[in-house]
């Protein structure tokens, strides 16, 4: 049993191998601003977390764990930060439009997390985007995605999210493709904007975006057009005192550049780490968070389906063109991908688009993988999240890659 004193929070670590039940025996508590209930038990694995409490409570904790009870939080800051934007959204016609930024691994979608939750625990809806492919909150790793809430997070299973707006990027990182990296994020502002156009809620409650970790040198160039595109009026840095001047300087006269403080719970993740997290986000959109969703297997002919690329390359540097030649390399150009064993293990994402033009523009319906190519039959084996046709024919590919 662990004692947590008022506004101290107990930091639970757990790996890929173990779980651990956490079960709320006496005062109240919550996980990442979503209150949990008493002698009712969380499962959690392969995760880092912290239960926090205003006034004080009894945990009790079975399993395979480390853990401990902090004294020292940023919670107070945190409360702060969401008293700040629930007065915006009170006083002001159009909700705050807020921007995470930060360095990697220093808590910016535990914080996204935090103040939706805060939000909705109040009775607000309001629209969270995440605009880092790498990680894939809302949809899978390299994608982009927004999607409204109106209800606390779900400490088990997730946000759950009605009606996401994702587009397929197909990288995980931006530096693969920055032209169509921020194209999408544009794409993804106007369908913010078209939101809250038609939903007062929303548009009371704002936006509240995730950035990637790539914050030094073209990064930060990137970092500054996304905050263009989505119209931020808030900025709130993470644990950069750099980063922090930089958009201070930059930005300040646009949008209101504030400081917060990481956790000291947050944990420095590695490269092995990211890419498990990246699989067990991709099972998750197949299985389910509990394991418990059957995915078909799914027989497509190739004259039922446009496979397609965007980009298609690397272009070559100015240095190597010849004197008063302009590249032809289109960024945005999409092409045609052959089958062909190349394609095995590839993520597809299945697009909403009815013409081949607005494929790129257009979110997504859904993934599949492809887990066999019979050239001489001509079809695909297709692992697809449920029964039934494909709900489009245009099927996007990047990089990315399952194996089960």
């Amino acid at each position: 049993m662990y004692e947590i004193e008022a506004e101290q929070e107990l930091r639970i670590e757990c790996d890929s191998e173990s779980k651990v039940k956490v079960v709320l025996k006496k005062g109240a508590a919550e996980i990442f601003g979503s209150e949990i209930a008493r002698d009712v038990p969380y499962e959690f694995q392969d995760w880092a977390f912290a239960v926090f409490s205003w006034r004080g409570c009894s945990v009790e904790l079975s399993g395979s764990y480390h853990a401990y009870v902090a004294s020292e939080t940023p919670m107070t800051s945190y409360i702060n930060a969401h008293g700040v934007l629930q007065r915006l959204r009170q006083e002001e016609p159009q909700g705050p439009r807020v921007l995470i930024v930060g360095p990697t691994d220093t808590g910016k979608s535990t914080i996204q997390t935090i103040l939706s939750s805060y939000c909705a625990r109040e009775g607000g809806e309001l629209i969270i985007c995440d605009v880092d492919p790498g990680q894939g909150s809302i949809g899978i790793p390299g994608t982009l995605s927004a999607a409204p809430v109106a209800r606390p997070h779900n400490h088990t299973d997730g946000n759950d999210l009605l009606a996401p707006f994702t587009l397929f990027y197909g990288s995980t990182t931006p530096s693969t493709n920055k032209q169509l990296y921020i194209s999408l994020v544009k794409s993804l502002a106007e369908a913010v904007d078209a939101r809250m156009a038609v939903n007062d809620a929303a548009r009371k409650g704002g936006c509240i975006v995730n950035t990637c970790g790539w914050v030094d040198g073209e990064g930060y160039s990137l970092l500054q057009e996304v905050c263009v595109a989505m119209r931020a009026d808030i900025v709130l840095v993470m644990d950069s005192d750099r980063l922090h001047a930089d958009l201070k300087k930059d930005f300040g006269d646009k949008a209101k550049v504030v400081k917060l403080p990481k956790s000291g719970g947050v944990v420095t993740r590695e490269g092995k780490t990211r890419r498990r997290a990246r699989d067990a986000r991709i099972k998750r959109y197949f299985y389910g968070p509990r394991g418990d969703l059957c995915p078909q297997q799914r027989v497509v002919h190739f004259s039922e389906i446009t496979i397609l690329q965007v980009g298609g390359g690397q272009a070559a540097p100015a240095s190597a063109l010849p004197i008063g030649a302009v590249s032809t390399h289109d960024p945005l150009r999409l092409h045609h991908v052959s089958a062909g064993s190349h394609l095995v293990h590839s993520i597809l994402a299945v697009s909403h688009a009815v013409h081949e033009k607005d494929v790129v523009s257009t979110n997504v319906a859904g993934f599949v993988v492809v887990t066999g190519v019979r050239l001489d039959e001509g079809v695909l084996v297709l692992l697809v999240p449920c029964a039934g046709p494909l709900p489009g024919r245009y099927l996007l590919q990047g990089s990315l890659k399952y194996l089960e």
